[in-house]
Protein backbone atom coordinates (compact mmCIF):
# COMPACT_ATOMS: atom_id res chain seq x y z
CA UNK A 1 0.00 0.00 0.00
CA UNK A 2 0.83 3.30 -0.83
CA UNK A 3 1.86 5.94 1.62
CA UNK A 4 -0.97 8.35 0.36
CA UNK A 5 -3.87 5.77 0.24
CA UNK A 6 -2.08 4.60 3.92
CA UNK A 7 -2.40 8.28 5.08
CA UNK A 8 -5.65 8.65 3.46
CA UNK A 9 -6.65 4.86 5.62
CA UNK A 10 -5.70 6.76 8.76
CA UNK A 11 -8.03 9.91 8.30
CA UNK A 12 -10.53 7.38 6.95
CA UNK A 13 -11.03 5.76 10.02
CA UNK A 14 -10.98 8.91 12.62
CA UNK A 15 -13.73 9.79 10.02
CA UNK A 16 -15.60 6.93 10.60
CA UNK A 17 -14.95 5.63 14.18
CA UNK A 18 -16.23 10.06 15.20
CA UNK A 19 -12.67 10.95 16.52
CA UNK A 20 -13.49 13.68 13.40
CA UNK A 21 -16.86 14.93 13.21
CA UNK A 22 -18.89 17.34 10.42
CA UNK A 23 -17.42 20.37 10.43
CA UNK A 24 -14.14 19.74 12.07
CA UNK A 25 -10.82 21.42 10.59
CA UNK A 26 -8.65 18.76 8.85
CA UNK A 27 -5.05 19.51 9.78
CA UNK A 28 -2.92 21.54 6.95
CA UNK A 29 -0.74 20.02 4.30
CA UNK A 30 1.84 21.03 6.13
CA UNK A 31 0.70 19.75 9.42
CA UNK A 32 0.18 16.50 7.90
CA UNK A 33 3.37 16.15 6.53
CA UNK A 34 5.04 16.76 9.69
CA UNK A 35 2.88 13.94 11.79
CA UNK A 36 2.92 11.33 9.75
CA UNK A 37 6.74 12.25 8.41
CA UNK A 38 5.78 12.27 4.09
CA UNK A 39 5.75 14.55 1.80
CA UNK A 40 3.83 17.19 0.49
CA UNK A 41 2.70 15.93 -2.48
CA UNK A 42 1.91 12.26 -0.60
CA UNK A 43 -0.39 14.13 1.64
CA UNK A 44 -1.89 16.35 -1.01
CA UNK A 45 -2.72 12.87 -2.50
CA UNK A 46 -4.28 11.38 0.17
CA UNK A 47 -6.38 14.42 0.63
CA UNK A 48 -7.67 14.08 -2.88
CA UNK A 49 -8.80 10.61 -2.36
CA UNK A 50 -10.63 11.74 1.01
CA UNK A 51 -12.20 14.44 -1.32
CA UNK A 52 -13.43 12.07 -3.92
CA UNK A 53 -14.58 9.96 -1.08
CA UNK A 54 -16.81 12.42 0.25
CA UNK A 55 -15.38 12.49 3.57
CA UNK A 56 -13.59 15.96 3.41
CA UNK A 57 -14.31 18.77 1.13
CA UNK A 58 -11.78 21.98 0.32
CA UNK A 59 -13.39 25.55 1.80
CA UNK A 60 -11.94 28.32 0.16
CA UNK A 61 -9.45 30.51 2.61
CA UNK A 62 -10.08 27.19 5.28
CA UNK A 63 -7.86 24.68 4.03
CA UNK A 64 -9.90 21.01 4.36
CA UNK A 65 -13.20 20.36 6.58
CA UNK A 66 -14.99 17.40 7.73
CA UNK A 67 -17.66 16.31 5.69
CA UNK A 68 -18.64 13.43 7.98
CA UNK A 69 -19.86 9.90 6.88
CA UNK A 70 -20.51 9.02 3.55
CA UNK A 71 -23.97 7.80 3.60
CA UNK A 72 -24.04 4.33 3.91
CA UNK A 73 -27.25 1.28 4.08
CA UNK A 74 -28.18 0.44 7.27
CA UNK A 75 -27.35 -2.73 9.29
CA UNK A 76 -27.79 -6.17 7.96
CA UNK A 77 -31.18 -7.10 8.72
CA UNK A 78 -31.49 -10.69 9.87
CA UNK A 79 -32.67 -13.47 8.48
CA UNK A 80 -36.69 -14.23 8.92
CA UNK A 81 -36.47 -17.28 10.37
CA UNK A 82 -33.56 -15.89 12.97
CA UNK A 83 -33.43 -14.58 16.70
CA UNK A 84 -33.67 -11.36 16.83
CA UNK A 85 -31.13 -10.42 19.77
CA UNK A 86 -30.88 -6.75 21.48
CA UNK A 87 -28.15 -5.35 19.28
CA UNK A 88 -31.52 -4.87 16.70
CA UNK A 89 -33.75 -2.92 19.09
CA UNK A 90 -31.45 0.11 18.90
CA UNK A 91 -31.15 -0.06 15.16
CA UNK A 92 -30.73 4.06 14.11
CA UNK A 93 -33.54 4.81 12.27
CA UNK A 94 -36.22 7.58 11.58
CA UNK A 95 -38.86 5.99 13.09
CA UNK A 96 -37.01 3.94 16.52
CA UNK A 97 -40.66 2.34 18.20
CA UNK A 98 -38.59 -0.55 19.17
CA UNK A 99 -35.91 0.96 20.89
CA UNK A 100 -35.87 -0.02 24.79
CA UNK A 101 -35.20 2.96 26.51
CA UNK A 102 -36.91 6.85 27.18
CA UNK A 103 -36.62 9.39 24.16
CA UNK A 104 -34.08 11.44 25.85
CA UNK A 105 -34.94 14.53 24.15
CA UNK A 106 -38.50 14.37 26.51
CA UNK A 107 -36.78 14.99 29.81
CA UNK A 108 -35.27 18.17 31.15
CA UNK A 109 -31.93 17.57 32.09
CA UNK A 110 -31.17 21.29 33.47
CA UNK A 111 -32.23 20.70 36.80
CA UNK A 112 -30.21 17.43 37.18
CA UNK A 113 -26.98 18.82 35.67
CA UNK A 114 -27.53 22.10 38.54
CA UNK A 115 -27.86 19.86 41.05
CA UNK A 116 -24.72 18.30 39.87
CA UNK A 117 -22.44 21.46 40.07
CA UNK A 118 -23.58 22.78 43.45
CA UNK A 119 -23.07 19.02 44.75
CA UNK A 120 -19.66 18.69 43.63
CA UNK A 121 -18.85 22.25 44.93
CA UNK A 122 -20.26 21.63 48.45
CA UNK A 123 -18.39 18.18 48.26
CA UNK A 124 -15.08 18.10 46.84
CA UNK A 125 -13.94 14.60 48.50
CA UNK A 126 -17.17 12.90 45.64
CA UNK A 127 -14.34 12.63 43.21
CA UNK A 128 -11.73 10.74 45.12
CA UNK A 129 -14.25 8.69 47.74
CA UNK A 130 -16.63 6.06 47.65
CA UNK A 131 -19.08 3.76 49.66
CA UNK A 132 -20.40 0.27 49.06
CA UNK A 133 -23.91 0.98 50.40
CA UNK A 134 -24.13 4.14 48.82
CA UNK A 135 -24.42 7.89 49.80
CA UNK A 136 -26.75 8.39 52.77
CA UNK A 137 -28.06 11.47 52.06
CA UNK A 138 -29.95 9.53 48.99
CA UNK A 139 -30.76 6.60 50.66
CA UNK A 140 -32.69 8.88 53.36
CA UNK A 141 -34.47 10.59 50.10
CA UNK A 142 -35.59 7.46 48.79
CA UNK A 143 -37.20 6.46 51.62
CA UNK A 144 -38.97 9.56 52.73
CA UNK A 145 -40.34 8.85 49.22
CA UNK A 146 -41.49 5.51 49.22
CA UNK A 147 -43.04 6.48 52.83
CA UNK A 148 -45.00 9.49 51.14
CA UNK A 149 -46.04 6.96 48.73
CA UNK A 150 -47.36 4.35 51.28
CA UNK A 151 -44.51 2.17 51.34
CA UNK A 152 -42.40 1.62 54.57
CA UNK A 153 -39.18 1.19 53.88
CA UNK A 154 -35.61 1.97 55.65
CA UNK A 155 -32.90 3.71 54.67
CA UNK A 156 -30.63 1.16 55.61
CA UNK A 157 -32.46 -1.60 53.82
CA UNK A 158 -31.18 0.43 50.46
CA UNK A 159 -27.86 -0.22 48.53
CA UNK A 160 -27.40 2.10 45.79
CA UNK A 161 -26.35 0.41 42.69
CA UNK A 162 -25.14 1.72 38.82
CA UNK A 163 -28.91 1.59 37.16
CA UNK A 164 -31.87 -1.14 37.80
CA UNK A 165 -30.25 -3.88 35.32
CA UNK A 166 -26.87 -3.88 38.09
CA UNK A 167 -29.79 -4.36 41.29
CA UNK A 168 -31.33 -6.96 39.20
CA UNK A 169 -28.09 -9.01 38.71
CA UNK A 170 -27.18 -8.70 42.09
CA UNK A 171 -30.25 -10.07 42.87
CA UNK A 172 -30.93 -13.08 40.96
CA UNK A 173 -26.96 -13.85 42.14
CA UNK A 174 -27.54 -13.76 45.63
CA UNK A 175 -30.72 -15.79 45.41
CA UNK A 176 -28.68 -18.38 43.01
CA UNK A 177 -25.98 -18.21 45.68
CA UNK A 178 -28.21 -18.93 48.95
CA UNK A 179 -30.78 -21.16 47.56
CA UNK A 180 -28.75 -22.92 44.80
CA UNK A 181 -31.74 -22.85 42.55
CA UNK A 182 -31.67 -24.61 39.00
CA UNK A 183 -34.10 -21.88 37.89
CA UNK A 184 -36.45 -18.90 38.08
CA UNK A 185 -39.67 -18.57 37.01
CA UNK A 186 -40.57 -15.42 34.89
CA UNK A 187 -43.32 -13.22 34.33
CA UNK A 188 -43.59 -13.36 30.76
CA UNK A 189 -43.87 -11.26 28.62
CA UNK A 190 -40.64 -9.62 30.22
CA UNK A 191 -37.95 -7.65 29.45
CA UNK A 192 -35.37 -9.61 27.25
CA UNK A 193 -32.41 -8.47 29.67
CA UNK A 194 -34.13 -10.92 32.51
CA UNK A 195 -33.39 -13.85 30.31
CA UNK A 196 -30.30 -13.24 29.26
CA UNK A 197 -28.72 -12.06 33.28
CA UNK A 198 -30.07 -15.49 33.91
CA UNK A 199 -28.22 -17.21 31.19
CA UNK A 200 -24.89 -15.72 32.41
CA UNK A 201 -25.30 -17.12 35.77
CA UNK A 202 -26.51 -21.23 34.20
CA UNK A 203 -30.05 -20.72 35.00
CA UNK A 204 -32.93 -21.81 33.19
CA UNK A 205 -36.04 -19.33 32.42
CA UNK A 206 -39.25 -20.49 33.53
CA UNK A 207 -42.39 -18.38 32.11
CA UNK A 208 -45.70 -17.66 33.88
CA UNK A 209 -48.25 -16.15 31.51
CA UNK A 210 -49.93 -12.27 32.62
CA UNK A 211 -52.77 -11.92 31.16
CA UNK A 212 -53.24 -7.94 30.57
CA UNK A 213 -56.93 -8.00 31.13
CA UNK A 214 -57.12 -10.43 34.27
CA UNK A 215 -53.41 -10.89 35.71
CA UNK A 216 -52.12 -14.04 36.52
CA UNK A 217 -53.96 -16.81 37.44
CA UNK A 218 -52.64 -17.40 40.44
CA UNK A 219 -53.68 -21.19 41.07
CA UNK A 220 -51.66 -22.13 37.89
CA UNK A 221 -48.87 -20.04 39.58
CA UNK A 222 -48.69 -22.14 42.87
CA UNK A 223 -48.82 -25.38 40.66
CA UNK A 224 -45.74 -24.41 38.60
CA UNK A 225 -43.81 -23.30 41.78
CA UNK A 226 -44.80 -26.49 43.58
CA UNK A 227 -43.62 -28.76 40.65
CA UNK A 228 -40.17 -26.79 39.59
CA UNK A 229 -39.28 -25.40 42.61
CA UNK A 230 -37.80 -22.33 41.45
CA UNK A 231 -35.41 -20.14 43.50
CA UNK A 232 -37.19 -16.46 43.25
CA UNK A 233 -40.22 -15.54 41.29
CA UNK A 234 -38.84 -12.14 38.81
CA UNK A 235 -42.23 -10.23 38.15
CA UNK A 236 -42.48 -6.30 37.31
CA UNK A 237 -45.83 -5.82 39.01
CA UNK A 238 -46.75 -1.87 38.44
CA UNK A 239 -46.11 -1.26 34.26
CA UNK A 240 -45.15 -4.77 33.33
CA UNK A 241 -42.75 -4.36 30.13
CA UNK A 242 -43.77 -4.72 27.43
CA UNK A 243 -47.52 -5.16 27.99
CA UNK A 244 -47.99 -1.54 30.30
CA UNK A 245 -50.28 -3.21 32.95
CA UNK A 246 -50.39 -3.13 36.65
CA UNK A 247 -51.75 -5.91 38.93
CA UNK A 248 -54.55 -5.07 41.35
CA UNK A 249 -53.30 -4.53 45.29
CA UNK A 250 -55.45 -7.93 45.94
CA UNK A 251 -53.43 -10.11 42.94
CA UNK A 252 -49.88 -8.48 44.71
CA UNK A 253 -50.75 -9.32 48.41
CA UNK A 254 -51.56 -12.95 47.20
CA UNK A 255 -48.38 -13.03 45.25
CA UNK A 256 -46.48 -12.09 48.33
CA UNK A 257 -48.53 -14.48 50.50
CA UNK A 258 -47.91 -17.27 48.56
CA UNK A 259 -43.96 -16.66 48.08
CA UNK A 260 -44.48 -16.69 51.83
CA UNK A 261 -46.05 -20.12 51.56
CA UNK A 262 -43.10 -21.54 49.62
CA UNK A 263 -40.34 -19.96 50.14
CA UNK A 264 -39.15 -18.82 46.70
CA UNK A 265 -37.67 -14.59 47.12
CA UNK A 266 -39.41 -12.41 45.04
CA UNK A 267 -37.37 -10.19 42.70
CA UNK A 268 -39.46 -7.25 42.05
CA UNK A 269 -38.41 -4.92 38.57
CA UNK A 270 -40.30 -1.48 39.85
CA UNK A 271 -38.35 0.85 37.23
CA UNK A 272 -41.40 2.20 35.56
CA UNK A 273 -43.24 3.25 38.70
CA UNK A 274 -42.97 7.06 38.17
CA UNK A 275 -44.51 7.05 35.30
CA UNK A 276 -47.79 6.37 36.00
CA UNK A 277 -50.49 7.70 33.41
CA UNK A 278 -53.29 7.79 35.37
CA UNK A 279 -53.83 9.72 38.75
CA UNK A 280 -51.42 8.23 41.05
CA UNK A 281 -48.26 5.99 41.31
CA UNK A 282 -49.53 2.28 42.71
CA UNK A 283 -47.87 0.61 45.23
CA UNK A 284 -45.44 -1.91 44.75
CA UNK A 285 -44.71 -5.46 45.89
CA UNK A 286 -42.53 -4.60 48.88
CA UNK A 287 -45.60 -2.43 50.29
CA UNK A 288 -47.25 -6.08 51.52
CA UNK A 289 -43.70 -7.33 52.48
CA UNK A 290 -43.85 -8.48 55.84
CA UNK A 291 -41.17 -11.13 56.04
CA UNK A 292 -37.98 -9.50 53.80
CA UNK A 293 -39.62 -11.81 50.82
CA UNK A 294 -39.55 -9.25 48.33
CA UNK A 295 -36.20 -7.92 46.61
CA UNK A 296 -37.37 -4.92 45.38
CA UNK A 297 -35.29 -3.06 42.35
CA UNK A 298 -35.90 0.72 40.83
CA UNK A 299 -34.26 3.24 39.44
CA UNK A 300 -34.68 6.68 38.03
CA UNK A 301 -32.95 5.83 34.93
CA UNK A 302 -35.86 5.65 33.07
CA UNK A 303 -37.65 8.99 34.09
CA UNK A 304 -35.29 11.65 35.23
CA UNK A 305 -31.41 10.80 34.76
CA UNK A 306 -30.53 8.34 32.33
CA UNK A 307 -27.56 8.85 32.12
CA UNK A 308 -26.50 9.20 35.75
CA UNK A 309 -27.21 5.34 36.16
CA UNK A 310 -28.36 5.57 39.53
CA UNK A 311 -30.93 2.67 40.81
CA UNK A 312 -31.13 0.52 44.35
CA UNK A 313 -31.55 -2.44 45.67
CA UNK A 314 -33.88 -2.86 48.84
CA UNK A 315 -31.76 -5.81 49.99
CA UNK A 316 -34.02 -7.83 52.92
CA UNK A 317 -32.82 -10.49 54.43
CA UNK A 318 -29.55 -11.17 51.32
CA UNK A 319 -28.21 -7.88 53.06
CA UNK A 320 -25.03 -9.66 53.58
CA UNK A 321 -24.75 -11.57 50.22
CA UNK A 322 -25.71 -8.81 47.74
CA UNK A 323 -23.22 -6.42 50.01
CA UNK A 324 -20.54 -8.42 49.22
CA UNK A 325 -21.22 -9.38 45.29
CA UNK A 326 -21.37 -5.22 44.85
CA UNK A 327 -18.37 -4.88 46.74
CA UNK A 328 -16.04 -7.37 44.36
CA UNK A 329 -18.12 -6.42 41.45
CA UNK A 330 -17.98 -2.55 41.49
CA UNK A 331 -16.77 -1.51 45.29
CA UNK A 332 -19.24 0.72 45.24
CA UNK A 333 -21.73 3.69 42.53
CA UNK A 334 -20.28 6.75 41.67
CA UNK A 335 -20.98 9.38 44.16
CA UNK A 336 -20.91 12.52 42.22
CA UNK A 337 -24.40 11.25 40.50
CA UNK A 338 -26.03 10.27 43.76
CA UNK A 339 -25.50 13.65 45.53
CA UNK A 340 -27.07 15.20 42.37
CA UNK A 341 -29.86 13.02 43.08
CA UNK A 342 -30.14 13.58 46.42
CA UNK A 343 -30.02 17.47 46.04
CA UNK A 344 -32.87 17.13 43.19
CA UNK A 345 -35.08 14.88 45.64
CA UNK A 346 -34.71 17.31 48.29
CA UNK A 347 -35.19 20.43 46.50
CA UNK A 348 -38.85 18.69 45.03
CA UNK A 349 -38.01 19.89 41.69
CA UNK A 350 -38.22 16.35 40.68
CA UNK A 351 -42.21 16.42 40.74
CA UNK A 352 -42.52 19.35 38.25
CA UNK A 353 -40.48 17.42 35.90
CA UNK A 354 -42.01 14.15 36.16
CA UNK A 355 -45.45 16.05 35.47
CA UNK A 356 -44.49 17.38 32.77
CA UNK A 357 -42.93 14.19 31.10
CA UNK A 358 -46.04 12.04 32.09
CA UNK A 359 -48.22 14.93 30.27
CA UNK A 360 -45.91 14.54 27.51
CA UNK A 361 -46.42 10.60 27.21
CA UNK A 362 -49.99 10.98 27.93
CA UNK A 363 -50.60 13.51 24.67
CA UNK A 364 -48.19 10.63 22.51
CA UNK A 365 -49.86 7.43 23.52
CA UNK A 366 -53.25 9.24 22.70
CA UNK A 367 -52.01 9.77 19.58
CA UNK A 368 -50.33 6.78 18.56
CA UNK A 369 -53.32 5.15 19.33
CA UNK A 370 -56.20 7.63 17.31
CA UNK A 371 -53.71 6.40 14.02
CA UNK A 372 -53.71 2.67 14.77
CA UNK A 373 -57.66 3.00 15.84
CA UNK A 374 -57.77 4.25 12.11
CA UNK A 375 -55.47 2.21 9.94
CA UNK A 376 -54.56 -0.90 11.49
CA UNK A 377 -56.73 -3.62 10.34
CA UNK A 378 -59.50 -5.40 11.63
CA UNK A 379 -58.60 -7.95 14.73
CA UNK A 380 -55.78 -5.94 16.32
CA UNK A 381 -55.84 -5.61 20.18
CA UNK A 382 -54.08 -2.51 21.32
CA UNK A 383 -53.18 -3.17 24.67
CA UNK A 384 -53.50 0.59 26.59
CA UNK A 385 -50.76 0.87 29.16
CA UNK A 386 -51.33 2.20 32.54
CA UNK A 387 -47.48 3.46 32.99
CA UNK A 388 -44.38 3.43 31.38
CA UNK A 389 -43.56 4.30 27.73
CA UNK A 390 -44.43 1.47 25.33
CA UNK A 391 -47.26 -0.41 23.84
CA UNK A 392 -48.47 -3.95 22.75
CA UNK A 393 -49.95 -4.80 19.97
CA UNK A 394 -51.42 -7.94 19.24
CA UNK A 395 -52.32 -8.14 15.47
CA UNK A 396 -54.48 -10.54 13.37
CA UNK A 397 -53.46 -14.03 13.76
CA UNK A 398 -51.41 -15.40 10.95
CA UNK A 399 -48.58 -12.55 11.00
CA UNK A 400 -45.47 -13.42 12.19
CA UNK A 401 -44.02 -9.73 13.69
CA UNK A 402 -40.32 -11.56 13.42
CA UNK A 403 -40.58 -12.05 9.48
CA UNK A 404 -42.50 -8.08 9.45
CA UNK A 405 -39.65 -6.82 10.95
CA UNK A 406 -37.04 -6.31 7.91
CA UNK A 407 -39.70 -5.14 5.84
CA UNK A 408 -40.69 -2.93 7.80
CA UNK A 409 -36.65 -1.51 8.40
CA UNK A 410 -36.35 -1.04 5.15
CA UNK A 411 -39.22 1.76 5.49
CA UNK A 412 -37.28 3.34 8.11
CA UNK A 413 -39.45 1.86 10.30
CA UNK A 414 -38.28 -0.16 13.84
CA UNK A 415 -40.47 -2.27 16.11
CA UNK A 416 -39.44 -4.96 18.79
CA UNK A 417 -41.41 -8.58 17.78
CA UNK A 418 -43.11 -10.46 20.34
CA UNK A 419 -40.96 -13.68 20.52
CA UNK A 420 -37.64 -11.05 21.83
CA UNK A 421 -40.16 -11.09 25.36
CA UNK A 422 -40.82 -15.39 25.53
CA UNK A 423 -37.89 -18.02 26.15
CA UNK A 424 -39.64 -20.56 24.58
CA UNK A 425 -40.08 -21.84 21.03
CA UNK A 426 -43.76 -21.54 20.66
CA UNK A 427 -44.66 -18.35 22.06
CA UNK A 428 -46.87 -15.47 20.17
CA UNK A 429 -45.48 -14.52 16.81
CA UNK A 430 -48.33 -12.00 16.24
CA UNK A 431 -47.55 -9.64 18.87
CA UNK A 432 -45.07 -6.48 18.60
CA UNK A 433 -44.34 -3.43 20.76
CA UNK A 434 -44.08 0.28 20.07
CA UNK A 435 -41.80 2.45 22.20
CA UNK A 436 -44.70 6.17 21.93
CA UNK A 437 -41.81 8.21 23.73
CA UNK A 438 -40.49 8.03 19.87
CA UNK A 439 -44.00 8.44 18.45
CA UNK A 440 -44.03 12.48 17.35
CA UNK A 441 -47.61 13.06 15.46
CA UNK A 442 -46.28 15.84 13.79
CA UNK A 443 -43.74 13.82 11.72
CA UNK A 444 -44.32 10.10 12.63
CA UNK A 445 -48.34 9.73 11.46
CA UNK A 446 -47.05 8.88 7.19
CA UNK A 447 -45.02 5.49 9.35
CA UNK A 448 -48.22 4.28 11.27
CA UNK A 449 -49.91 4.68 7.79
CA UNK A 450 -47.05 2.84 6.18
CA UNK A 451 -46.86 -0.07 8.81
CA UNK A 452 -50.13 -0.61 8.57
CA UNK A 453 -49.90 -0.95 4.61
CA UNK A 454 -47.07 -3.38 4.90
CA UNK A 455 -48.85 -5.35 7.28
CA UNK A 456 -52.09 -5.78 5.20
CA UNK A 457 -49.85 -6.68 2.51
CA UNK A 458 -48.48 -9.46 4.98
CA UNK A 459 -52.04 -11.11 5.56
CA UNK A 460 -53.26 -10.83 2.27
CA UNK A 461 -49.61 -12.46 0.63
CA UNK A 462 -48.15 -14.18 3.77
CA UNK A 463 -45.89 -16.71 1.75
CA UNK A 464 -43.79 -13.65 0.17
CA UNK A 465 -43.16 -12.03 3.37
CA UNK A 466 -39.05 -11.80 2.61
CA UNK A 467 -39.98 -9.05 -0.28
CA UNK A 468 -40.87 -5.28 0.36
CA UNK A 469 -43.44 -3.68 -0.90
CA UNK A 470 -42.14 -1.41 -4.01
CA UNK A 471 -42.70 2.50 -2.29
CA UNK A 472 -43.26 3.77 -5.60
CA UNK A 473 -46.73 1.41 -5.74
CA UNK A 474 -49.70 3.23 -5.74
CA UNK A 475 -53.22 2.16 -3.45
CA UNK A 476 -53.66 -0.69 -6.23
CA UNK A 477 -50.12 -1.66 -6.77
CA UNK A 478 -49.85 0.27 -9.83
CA UNK A 479 -47.55 3.77 -9.66
CA UNK A 480 -49.16 6.59 -10.40
CA UNK A 481 -47.25 8.43 -13.44
CA UNK A 482 -47.68 12.41 -13.90
CA UNK A 483 -47.38 13.39 -17.31
CA UNK A 484 -46.32 17.55 -17.12
CA UNK A 485 -48.53 18.89 -19.48
CA UNK A 486 -48.63 22.84 -18.63
CA UNK A 487 -47.01 24.58 -15.22
CA UNK A 488 -48.87 26.41 -12.88
CA UNK A 489 -48.02 27.19 -8.93
CA UNK A 490 -49.34 26.14 -6.18
CA UNK A 491 -50.52 28.17 -3.21
CA UNK A 492 -49.74 25.41 -0.56
CA UNK A 493 -49.65 26.34 3.36
CA UNK A 494 -45.80 26.51 2.66
CA UNK A 495 -43.90 30.45 3.60
CA UNK A 496 -42.14 30.98 0.40
CA UNK A 497 -39.02 31.89 2.66
CA UNK A 498 -38.55 27.95 3.18
CA UNK A 499 -37.79 27.19 -0.66
CA UNK A 500 -34.77 26.27 -1.10
CA UNK A 501 -32.84 25.51 -4.38
CA UNK A 502 -31.58 21.91 -3.36
CA UNK A 503 -33.32 18.64 -4.53
CA UNK A 504 -36.22 17.10 -2.13
CA UNK A 505 -34.86 14.29 -0.02
CA UNK A 506 -36.02 12.33 2.68
CA UNK A 507 -39.20 11.45 4.22
CA UNK A 508 -41.93 13.96 2.40
CA UNK A 509 -44.78 15.57 4.12
CA UNK A 510 -48.30 16.50 2.27
CA UNK A 511 -50.83 19.38 3.12
CA UNK A 512 -53.90 18.87 1.13
CA UNK A 513 -55.16 22.39 -0.66
CA UNK A 514 -58.01 22.80 -3.09
CA UNK A 515 -57.42 25.24 -5.78
CA UNK A 516 -58.18 26.26 -9.52
CA UNK A 517 -55.15 25.57 -11.53
CA UNK A 518 -54.94 27.19 -15.32
CA UNK A 519 -55.99 24.63 -18.01
CA UNK A 520 -58.67 23.15 -15.76
CA UNK A 521 -62.76 24.18 -15.77
CA UNK A 522 -63.34 23.27 -11.56
CA UNK A 523 -61.66 23.30 -8.42
CA UNK A 524 -58.93 20.27 -7.81
CA UNK A 525 -57.21 18.59 -4.95
CA UNK A 526 -53.63 19.06 -5.20
CA UNK A 527 -51.23 17.84 -2.24
CA UNK A 528 -48.50 20.63 -1.67
CA UNK A 529 -45.52 18.37 0.01
CA UNK A 530 -43.00 19.75 1.63
CA UNK A 531 -39.64 17.68 1.78
CA UNK A 532 -36.40 17.97 3.75
CA UNK A 533 -33.82 18.91 1.71
CA UNK A 534 -29.98 19.63 2.35
CA UNK A 535 -30.70 22.91 3.24
CA UNK A 536 -34.48 23.70 4.45
CA UNK A 537 -37.10 22.68 2.62
CA UNK A 538 -38.53 22.31 -1.14
CA UNK A 539 -42.13 23.00 -1.95
CA UNK A 540 -43.03 20.39 -4.51
CA UNK A 541 -46.77 19.77 -6.95
CA UNK A 542 -47.83 15.93 -6.67
CA UNK A 543 -50.50 15.43 -7.59
CA UNK A 544 -53.99 17.30 -9.33
CA UNK A 545 -56.81 15.52 -10.12
CA UNK A 546 -60.87 16.39 -11.01
CA UNK A 547 -63.38 15.95 -7.86
CA UNK A 548 -64.80 13.31 -10.23
CA UNK A 549 -61.54 11.10 -10.05
CA UNK A 550 -62.31 10.51 -6.36
CA UNK A 551 -65.10 8.22 -4.57
CA UNK A 552 -65.08 10.48 -1.65
CA UNK A 553 -63.84 14.25 -0.89
CA UNK A 554 -64.39 15.89 2.61
CA UNK A 555 -62.92 18.23 4.96
CA UNK A 556 -60.71 15.22 6.26
CA UNK A 557 -60.37 12.79 3.81
CA UNK A 558 -59.91 11.81 0.18
CA UNK A 559 -59.75 8.30 -0.60
CA UNK A 560 -58.22 7.28 -4.55
CA UNK A 561 -60.18 4.98 -6.40
CA UNK A 562 -56.96 3.82 -7.94
CA UNK A 563 -54.85 5.14 -10.59
CA UNK A 564 -55.81 8.17 -12.63
CA UNK A 565 -54.03 10.58 -14.98
CA UNK A 566 -53.04 13.60 -13.77
CA UNK A 567 -52.07 17.01 -15.25
CA UNK A 568 -49.19 19.67 -14.19
CA UNK A 569 -45.89 19.49 -13.93
CA UNK A 570 -43.91 17.79 -11.16
CA UNK A 571 -41.52 20.51 -10.25
CA UNK A 572 -40.34 22.59 -7.39
CA UNK A 573 -42.42 25.55 -7.03
CA UNK A 574 -39.98 29.05 -6.97
CA UNK A 575 -36.78 26.73 -7.47
CA UNK A 576 -33.44 26.11 -9.63
CA UNK A 577 -34.10 22.27 -9.10
CA UNK A 578 -35.62 20.88 -12.54
CA UNK A 579 -36.72 16.62 -11.78
CA UNK A 580 -36.85 14.09 -14.43
CA UNK A 581 -39.89 14.49 -16.99
CA UNK A 582 -41.95 11.41 -15.85
CA UNK A 583 -41.85 10.78 -12.16
CA UNK A 584 -43.66 7.81 -10.17
CA UNK A 585 -45.29 8.50 -7.16
CA UNK A 586 -47.74 6.80 -4.91
CA UNK A 587 -50.72 8.41 -2.58
CA UNK A 588 -51.73 6.76 0.60
CA UNK A 589 -54.87 8.50 2.06
CA UNK A 590 -54.67 9.57 5.40
CA UNK A 591 -56.41 11.55 8.32
CA UNK A 592 -55.84 15.60 7.54
CA UNK A 593 -54.45 15.01 4.17
CA UNK A 594 -51.96 12.73 2.08
CA UNK A 595 -49.02 11.59 2.67
CA UNK A 596 -47.07 11.18 -0.58
CA UNK A 597 -43.47 9.04 -1.61
CA UNK A 598 -42.04 10.54 -4.52
CA UNK A 599 -38.71 9.28 -6.39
Amino acid sequence: MSKSLHLAQLFRYAIEQGHLVRGDRMPSLRKACQDHQVSLTTAQRAYDQLERENYIAAVPRSGFRVLGRPDKPHPALPPADSPIGMEHLTTALPMPWGCPFMNSSLINTTPMNKALTQALKDYRTALISHDTDGHDGLRRELALRYLTQGTRLEGEELLITCGCMEALSLAIRAVANVSACRSMLVVTPAFPAIRQQLEQVGLQMLEADCDPEHGLDMAKLEQQIEQHQPGALIVMANFQHPVGRTLPDSQKAALVELADRHRPAIIEDDTYRELYLGEQAPLPLKAFDQRGTVLHCSSFSKSLAPGYRVGWIAVSRYRDTIRGLKLYSSLGTPLPSQMALARLLASGHQEEMLQRLRHTLRQRLTALQQQLAEHFPVGTRLITPQGGYVMWLELPHGLNTSQLLPMAMQQGIHFAPSPLFYARPDAPVNALRLNFSFYDPLRHGSGIILLAELIKRYLLKPERHDVAPDPRAGRFGQPYLFRPRRSYTACASVPRSTYSSSPPTGMPRAIRVTLMPRSLNSSAIMCAVTSPSAVKLVAITTSCTTPSSTRSINLSRLTSCGPMPSIGEIRPINTKYKPSKHCACSSTSKSAGISTTHS
